[in-house]
């Protein structure tokens, strides 16, 4: 079911949907923030990293093929 909205965000975030990263972000920051911490284990390392994940996001959400793999992507 998860995976199902996080498609659905993704789709929205490729045609520019802010709305859509924003809700996008708040589902899936705190499992990339603690992935990040558990590899540099510094937390300021940990948020540079999130952030450039994100701004990843944004940039090459239109790559995503829908019904893969949202969180791990």
């Amino acid at each position: 079911m998860a995976n199902r909205k996080l498609d659905g965000l993704l789709e929205l975030i490729a045609k520019g949907d802010n709305n859509a990263f924003s809700e996008f972000y708040e589902q899936t920051i705190k499992g990339v923030y603690v992935f990040a911490y558990s590899y540099l284990k510094e937390k300021t390392l940990a948020e540079d990293i999130a952030h450039d994940a994100y701004v990843q996001i944004k940039l090459k959400a239109h790559t995503y093929k829908v019904g893969t793999n949202a969180q791990a992507w």
